[in-house]
């Protein structure tokens, strides 16, 4: 039988600012690092900032996606269980 071990139980060393924790889903298995749903992310920007869903992608895609952070940059994944191209066309 395999052991599990639980160790990374801490929080993420390195997350966005706290505007996205909505959008934490959580940490990754080994590496601990801060797992954010894109969606999630994109919902933020447009209430936050009060752009469209086109200009939520640019600034996602060049300011957050892009953004190199080290060994602890944080992960991102889309989490609709409809597809990216419907959700992106129903929002």
């Amino acid at each position: 039988m395999t052991e599990i071990s639980t160790e990374t139980n801490e929080p993420p060393k390195l997350k966005l600012p706290d505007e996205f924790d909505s959008a934490l889903l959580g940490h990754d298995w080994k590496g601990n690092r801060a797992v954010y749903s894109i969606e999630s992310i994109l919902e933020v920007l447009m209430e936050t900032q009060e752009w469209n869903l086109e200009e939520c992608i640019e600034h996602f895609d060049h300011n957050i996606a892009c953004a190199y952070m080290g060994e602890m940059t944080p992960l991102y994944v889309w989490t609709a269980p409809e597809g990216i191209d419907e959700w992106l066309h129903s929002s």
